[in-house]
């Protein structure tokens, strides 16, 4: 997002598992504590320092670089009827799909119709949905189709914030068009909500693509830390994460609001660990 910059380090603090150390017994499920949290202004920048800590019992935590864009799990290959072609396929939540890669990298998503009981690693942005327009013949959902097909007239307008979160405006064939995705939650692995203190003191959380001029990058609030600790794979971890959010305009869009940070990290397994909570703070 314009005039928004977010900073992600990961340290280790100790590492358990070599011959002259005793293993200590951390769960498998990443968990984590928020340390502390640091307001800063410096050269007209405003910015926000979580700090937390965590371990993990089989040093699973981060992402690679060749995650960033296209890894997705295939758990099968399928033969196309009667060709000699054959089309991967993977299982979200649970239901299964083709999967094809077009040159721009989007991941595309054909409905098998069918159930599968293990769901791939997909660590890509985002997920393109289809619409059958002939027998075996499939086509991106667009705008329009929201517009003039009611089996689409349920999907989010491309009013703030779903233009971040659901529509892609592109090119093809030098036409411009508008078209449908999901997000994959799982294209990061850490991430947070801003939230912000009601008069009635519940909490509500504080929605940056509605509220902000232009998206977040990704448009889910968080980011990615590498992979901590690769050569000795399944040792466990403990560390703390740094993350920085900076703005000259921060405080001036937070303002006089009462807040607090709601914090949690996923491994690569996408085990997800429990959220932790920043104490109330303001910027004024």
């Amino acid at each position: 997002m314009r005039g928004f910059r977010n900073i992600i380090l990961a340290t280790l603090i100790a590492l358990a598992g070599g011959s002259c150390f005793e293993q200590p017994e951390f769960s498998n499920i990443p968990v984590i504590e928020f340390e502390s949290l640091t307001y800063k202004r410096v050269n007209n920048v405003d910015s926000l320092i979580l700090r937390i800590s965590f371990t993990d019992g089989d040093g699973d935590l981060g992402l690679a670089e060749d995650d960033q864009d296209n890894t997705c799990q295939i758990i099968k290959r399928e033969r196309i009827g009667s060709t000699n072609e054959f089309e991967d396929q993977i299982c979200l939540n649970n239901k299964l799909y083709a999967l094809i890669l077009d040159s721009n990298k989007r991941h595309i998503l054909i409905d098998k119709n069918q159930s599968c009981n293990f769901n791939s690693l997909c660590y890509n942005s985002k997920f393109f949905p289809t619409k059958e327009i002939a027998l075996n013949t499939y086509s991106f959902i667009t705008y329009k189709d929201r517009r003039t097909n009611p089996e689409f007239a349920s999907l989010p307008s491309i009013d703030k914030p779903f233009n971040c979160t659901n529509w892609e405006i592109t090119t093809r064939n030098n036409v411009a068009d508008t078209l449908f995705f999901n997000l994959n939650e799982n294209h990061i692995n850490f991430e947070y909500e801003l939230l912000v203190k009601n008069p009635d003191n519940t909490f509500t959380p504080f929605d940056f693509n509605r509220e902000l001029p232009s998206c977040l990058s990704p448009p889910i609030p968080g980011g990615r830390f590498q992979i901590l600790y690769s050569d000795r794979p399944g040792s466990p971890l403990e560390g703390e994460i740094n993350y920085r959010i900076g703005s000259p305009a921060l405080r001036f869009i937070l303002g006089l609001k009462v807040l607090k940070f709601k914090v949690w990290v996923r491994d690569r397994a996408l085990n997800k660990s429990l959220p932790v909570y920043s104490n109330e703070f303001s910027l004024n």
